[in-house]
């Protein structure tokens, strides 16, 4: 799964990476009814977003 990149408006995912197998079902879900969605792939505390 990637998250999206792009400009148009999308839907942001917040989640504990505990609840990661919780959070890739919804995020399944989100694109199946074919929403744009955000979320984290792994960033850090104080990371800087490229």
């Amino acid at each position: 799964m990637n998250a999206y990149t792009g400009t148009e408006p999308y839907v942001f995912l917040s989640y504990s990476h505990t609840d990661m197998e919780i959070a890739q079902e919804i995020i399944i879900g989100l694109k199946q009814k074919m929403c744009r969605i955000w979320y984290d792939e792994g960033l850090t505390p104080g990371g800087i977003l490229e």
